[in-house]
C-alpha cells in the first residue's frame, strides 16, 4: 500500500485530519483525492492526529440544534453531524445577511443591534474549519448562542410576517400627519404622538399591532379637517 493509500484510509476512518495552508480538508473527497495525488500539493498537506470531540460536547451541539434549530434525527457520525450544523449555520447566516439588507430601506427598523450581534457571532463560529475545534466553541458558548438567538427571534419574525410594512407604512406617513397638526383636534395629536411612541420603541413587536387602528382614526380627522377647510 502507498503512503498516500494510507493516508487516505486513516483520513476516511477519521484518525487524521489534513490541512493545506490553512484550511482543513473534510469531507470533500474529491479536494483530498487531488492534493494526495498531486505531488506539488501533497507535499504541502500538514498531517494531524485527529482529537474527537468529547460526547458531553456533542450532546451540547445536538441539544442547541434541537432547542434553537427543531432539528431532530441527527448524523451520529462526526463527520456527517459536522456538515450538518455547517449547512444549518449557513442557512442562517443567509437569512440573517438578508435582514440587515433591509436596513436600508428604512433607517427606524427595530432589531438591527440584536442581528447584527447574532450574525457576527454565527459567523466567527461557522470560520472553524476543524471539527472538533468547531464543536467547543459552539458547546462553550451555549449560553451565549441560545440568549443571542432568542434575542434575534422577534425581529425575524418581525421581517417575515406582516408587521414590517405596516411598520414601514406608518414610519413614512408620520411626517405628512405631523404637517397637518394645526388643523387636528386633541384627541388626534395624541394619536399621532402615540405612533411616534410606538415607532421610536426599541421592540416594538407587540405593539405594532395598534397602529392600523390609530392610522385609520387620525387619517379620518384629516379627511374631515380638509372637508372643513373646503368649505370654508
Amino acid at each position: 500500500m502507498t503512503i498516500s493509500g494510507l493516508v487516505a484510509i486513516l483520513y476516511i476512518r477519521e484518525e487524521i485530519k489534513l490541512r493545506y495552508q490553512s484550511e482543513y480538508l473534510f469531507n470533500d473527497a474529491d479536494a483530498t483525492a487531488k492534493r494526495l495525488t498531486r505531488r506539488d500539493e501533497a507535499d504541502k498537506l500538514v498531517i494531524e492526529i485527529r482529537e474527537k470531540t468529547g460526547e458531553e460536547d456533542l450532546r451540547a451541539v445536538k441539544q442547541i440544534l434541537n432547542d434553537l434549530f427543531e432539528k431532530l434525527n441527527l448524523p451520529e457520525k462526526e463527520g456527517d453531524l459536522y456538515e450538518k450544523v455547517r449547512d444549518i449555520f449557513r442557512e442562517e447566516l443567509s437569512g440573517l445577511q438578508k435582514i440587515e439588507g433591509r436596513y436600508k430601506e428604512e433607517k427606524i427598523f427595530p432589531g438591527r443591534t440584536q442581528i447584527e450581534a447574532y450574525r457576527k457571532f454565527l459567523k466567527e463560529l461557522a470560520e472553524n474549519s476543524d471539527p472538533s475545534v468547531f464543536f467547543r466553541a459552539i458547546a462553550s458558548q451555549k449560553t451565549e448562542f441560545e440568549e443571542l438567538h432568542a434575542d434575534a427571534e422577534p425581529v425575524k419574525n418581525f421581517f417575515e410576517g406582516s408587521q414590517v410594512d405596516i411598520f414601514r407604512r406608518l414610519a413614512r406617513k408620520y411626517k405628512a400627519y405631523c404637517r397637518n397638526t394645526q388643523f387636528l383636534g386633541k384627541e388626534t395629536k395624541a394619536a399621532i404622538e402615540e405612533v411616534n411612541v410606538i415607532l421610536s420603541l426599541e421592540k416594538p413587536y407587540s405593539q405594532v399591532r395598534q397602529l392600523p387602528m390609530l392610522e385609520k382614526k387620525i387619517e379620518a380627522s384629516i379627511q374631515e379637517a380638509l372637508s372643513g377647510q373646503k368649505k370654508r
